[in-house]
């Protein structure tokens, strides 16, 4: 083009309009029409439309689209007030209700006789994505489609400042208008993956071009506190050891218990010791010690038992591990005392002798001479022998 506008400098003045027939000529001019969201200046109700089925075509302020462009076609309001817009806040427990507006902008000419013409859009499909998760600012879009139109989206965003929160969908709040067929339940598909079909009769996907055969769809969401997961807690009684664990009554035991807490805190242990005594140990270790001595014999089941909180919730365990056995045994009786061994008398002549002058110096002096006159005898009768 550039060169052409180039070569116009070399022609001549009278030879101008002929040359600029012949380039229209060959260059014809061809006229596009556009006819995407909000392309056609809405000027009131007899603007004219397009000759094929096209959604939302019109700008400026289309009455009963909240007065804006239709290409603005999904809009936000709290539930239950009137002031529709793309940006909404909201935070928990607040319902949300969402307007989409649908207007085939055909001229009604072209829907033909059994509304069977080009100006008819077939398989109209209405889909409303709503986010999951939680987040501080959330885009719904919604998608506008038909077999024979291009699809559309519009978006509106729910914000709760800060603060994360999720969006919900209402179960059963999907509803739809048309002038010719009043107000109807429409399928919760409507939020679903392919959205639904929706139509000015029914839900067949036709909508007619004009006025006349406008749509509109409300739903509403419900905006739901950040619900973080909360870590489920694993908790055990893990062992109870008693020792000694044979004994006479009056002797102590010793036990010993331990325990584990994952996303819990151990608060106490409670040791029964099987005899109908027991003894609390607080404390938030995993170990406790207590102990306890048997008055009588007997064999005696120990138990202890540990309670846990778990984000305000109280959780009790136990476990086999966390028994112990204890045999109580009589004590041994001690062996009879002997009394001592008593000397016999002496009965042989020292003996007499000491019983007759005593044990003094004399007695003693007496004693001895016989005694020794006794061995030398004995000596003698072994040499005769």
């Amino acid at each position: 083009m550039k060169n052409l506008f180039s070569y116009l400098s070399y022609v001549e003045k009278r030879m101008l309009v002929p040359f600029l027939v012949l380039v229209a000529m060959l260059f014809p001019v061809t006229a596009f029409a556009n006819d995407g969201p909000g392309s056609i200046p809405y000027q009131g109700a007899n603007t004219r439309g397009t000759d094929h089925a096209a959604f939302n075509v019109f700008s400026g302020s289309i009455p009963g689209n909240s007065g804006l462009s239709e290409a603005n076609f999904l809009t936000a309001a709290i539930s239950g007030q009137t002031n529709w817009s793309d940006n909404v806040t909201a935070c928990d427990g607040d319902l949300v209700d969402l307007n989409v507006y649908v207007h085939n902008g055909a001229e009604v000419a072209h829907n033909g006789n059994n509304n069977d013409g080009p100006g008819v859009a077939l398989g109209s499909r209405l889909k409303v994505a709503i986010p999951s998760g939680a987040s501080d600012s959330h885009n719904i879009v919604a998608t506008l489609s038909a077999d024979n139109v291009s699809a559309i989206t519009d978006n509106a965003t729910i914000m709760c400042g800060d603060s994360e929160v999720a969006v919900e969908y209402v179960a059963g709040s999907a509803e739809i208008y048309s002038q010719h067929r009043g107000v109807e339940n429409l399928s919760d598909a409507v939020v679903g993956p392919n959205g639904t079909l929706i139509g000015s009769y029914s839900d067949n996907g036709k909508i007619p071009g004009c006025w006349e055969f406008r749509v509109w769809v409300k739903l509403t969401v419900k905006v739901k506190a950040d619900e973080k997961e909360v870590p489920q807690p694993i908790v055990k009684c893990v062992s109870l050891v008693g020792l000694p664990d044979k004994l006479k009554p009056g002797d102590e035991v010793k036990f010993t218990a331990k325990a584990s807490a994952d996303n819990a805190d151990i608060v106490k242990y409670v040791f029964e010791f099987g005899d109908g005594n027991s003894k609390t140990v607080t404390t938030g270790n995993t170990s406790a010690t207590a102990a306890h001595a048997y008055a009588q014999v007997g064999n005696y089941t120990a138990r202890v038992t540990v309670h846990f909180d778990a984000d305000g919730k109280e959780i009790v365990k136990t476990s086999d591990k966390c028994v112990e056995m204890i045999k109580v045994e009589k004590a041994p009786e001690k062996p009879p005392v002997e009394p001592p061994v008593e000397e016999l008398p002496n009965t042989g002549i020292g003996g007499v002798i000491s019983g007759v002058f005593g044990t003094g110096a004399l007695g003693m002096s007496v004693r001895g001479w016989l005694e020794s006159r006794s061995m030398l005898r004995a000596g003698v009768l072994r040499k005769e022998d």
